[in-house]
């Protein structure tokens, strides 16, 4: 029994629930409890405590711990969000504007978690620009800022389905798709180096359980794949969740593979170090075990 630790309930964790609903992992070999997390940040410390094996979050919580402890021996071993899932949103604002032409403009950034506004800073550092000069509005729960912003009260909202689909439909328009600037390090699961080694079949199944929700995020009907996931979002239409599914897959955020991403680790640890969040960020090979993908590819 592997004890998985869900850090955030989100639409973007779609190939994990999908493979959850159609018993994938069950399928694999392996059987899971799925454990609520407090608070997205506590992850790491359930599984420093033992209370659960597994979690899945980003890579970001992975370098936080080394930062404040150098012995941590968390790895990620599977990706399964490749991309930024993030929109900028307003109701007078020009569909693909660049990140830099976002400064001067108040925006209601995201507080739950830090990667989506650090990354945000580091495109518009990339686009010749301080990101300095945005705006931030007071902070809020990102559901507010979904209304503020529909609502006119601030220009734009950093926002993730369901909310930016439902601003749209309040009359906002994407300024900026995250996903747009490539692959960067967002999702997966991880473990203690530990726990990988010393149950490594219960690992590699949940892995290939994993794996196979990614084929089925990538191909499913729409509506199958939103019917997949309801159960996990009992107050979201399914006609809203695959509308939202569908941005998704236009935009890529989910790979087709579960290997842990150097090139997409490489792009989340500048904007770590740009925005401050570390000095420096540890080495991908300690931070990442690409040796579960490998052997389930293998087959």
């Amino acid at each position: 029994m592997i004890r998985l630790h869900e850090s955030l309930r989100a639409l973007f964790y779609a190939p994990l629930y999908a493979a959850l609903a159609r018993d994938a992992f069950a399928r694999a070999g392996v059987a899971l409890t799925v454990l609520s997390a407090a608070a997205p940040d506590a992850a790491p410390a359930a599984i420093a405590a033992g209370s659960a094996d597994v979690a899945w979050g980003g890579p970001m919580r992975l370098v936080a711990a080394r930062r404040d402890d150098p012995a941590s021996d968390l790895r990620l071993f599977a990706e399964f969000v490749c991309r930024d899932p993030f929109l900028v949103l307003g109701r007078d604002v020009a569909p693909g504007m660049a990140p830099a032409a976002l400064c001067g403009m108040e925006l209601a950034g995201v507080t739950e978690v830090p990667t989506p506004l650090l990354c945000l800073r580091q495109d518009i550092r990339d686009g010749g620009a301080d990101p300095a000069a945005l705006q931030l509005a007071p902070p809020a729960p990102m559901a507010v800022n979904a209304a503020r912003v529909q609502a006119g009260a601030v220009a734009l909202a950093q926002l993730f389905e369901p909310y930016a689909t439902l601003a749209e439909q309040g009359g906002c328009a994407v300024a900026y798709a995250a996903a747009t600037r490539g692959v960067t390090a967002y999702t997966g699961l991880y473990a203690r180096a530990g726990t990988i080694a010393a149950r490594r079949d219960e690992i590699l199944a949940l892995a290939r359980g994993l794996a196979a929700g990614l084929d089925f995020a990538a191909n499913a009907p729409l509506a199958e794949f939103a019917a997949a996931l309801s159960p996990f979002f009992p107050d979201l239409e399914p006609a809203l969740i695959a509308r939202c599914l569908a941005r998704y897959r236009r935009l890529g955020i989910w790979p087709r593979g579960i290997t842990p991403s150097r090139r997409g680790y490489a792009r989340l640890a500048r904007a770590l170090e740009g925005g401050g969040f570390t000095p420096r960020t540890p080495g991908f090979a300690r931070i990442a075990d690409r040796s579960i993908a490998a052997e389930c590819a293998a087959g």
